[in-house]
């Protein structure tokens, strides 16, 4: 983590951009640190306090295991397939596909994390190897309750056919602004690609826009949210960002962090449990 911006600006980081910093780090998963703070705007107290807050919560949050609800994949082969260097600054591609595939990509991504949903960020071969387990897709230690294809016009096609037999075995599957379209070996539509038109047109995939996602989240699948508010009396719930880990013995690890500037106040929830 890095006060750089501050930095480029000629200006000198306060200490609340440092455990911002740290703790949005902590609430994607991250608990390892190399600083590249300056430390030039705190006093010595200060860095030693900011350094054992960042020791001890990281530690804390390396108890269990993550328990992540939902699985987005990453759209790489679309956007390898989409992208054309330009000669702007980081060589950025404005066409209209790349932008699409950019901004779904964002809004699904920023819509889970704003509504405190613990998520994965896969590729085709944690899809590809993952089995179904329980109604759960799993991998390793982790076991999903849904997948989030944003934008994937372009992919592989076993990770396509996993798609539909996920799908086909009742998993929520969730296609955003697009379906997978063609064949990231062949270049063309294929019969895998087809399966999965098929299998949105009688909904068994879902096929939705991006707003029409994040209506979903808010109104038909509160099961996948890891965390709930209620009696919210001051603040904004989608500045608050959330990691969640269960323990060995099944107790449930619960970091929250305010990312706004206003205070927030509220009863936290866990689906089916009292208020913690």
């Amino acid at each position: 983590f890095s006060d750089h911006e501050s930095r480029e600006l000629y200006q000198v980081a306060p200490l609340s951009e440092y455990y911002g910093s740290v703790n949005w780090h902590f609430a994607m998963g991250m608990n390892n640190f190399t600083s590249y703070f300056s430390f030039d705007g705190i006093t010595p107290a200060e860095t030693r306090a900011f350094n054992q807050y960042t020791a001890r919560t990281g530690t804390l949050l390396r108890v269990g295991k993550r328990d992540s609800r939902v699985a987005v994949l990453y759209p790489d082969a679309a956007l390898w397939a989409l992208y054309t260097p330009s000669t702007e600054m980081r060589a950025v591609d404005r066409s209209q596909a790349v932008t699409t595939l950019t901004e779904t990509f964002n809004a699904v991504s920023w819509g889970l994390i704003k509504r405190q949903v613990d998520v994965d960020f896969i590729d085709s071969r944690i899809l590809e190897s993952a089995v179904l387990k329980e109604g759960k897709l799993t991998w390793g230690d982790r076991a999903y309750d849904a997948l989030i294809l944003p934008d994937c016009t372009v992919l592989q096609d076993a990770s396509t056919d996993k798609v539909c037999r996920l799908a086909e075995s009742g998993f929520n599957v969730i296609c955003c602004a697009a379906l997978p379209e063609i064949s990231r070996e062949q270049g063309v539509t294929g019969d895998a690609q087809r399966n999965v038109k098929a299998l949105a047109q009688v909904g068994t995939i879902r096929l939705q826009t991006t707003d029409d996602f994040l209506a979903y989240l808010d109104e038909g699948a509160k099961d996948l949210r890891g965390v709930r508010f209620a009696g919210v009396t001051c603040g904004d719930a989608g500045m608050i960002l959330s990691h969640r880990r269960v323990a060995a013995d099944g107790r449930t690890v619960l970091f929250l962090t305010n990312m706004g500037d206003a205070d927030f106040e509220a009863v936290v929830l866990n689906p089916g449990k009292d208020p913690v």
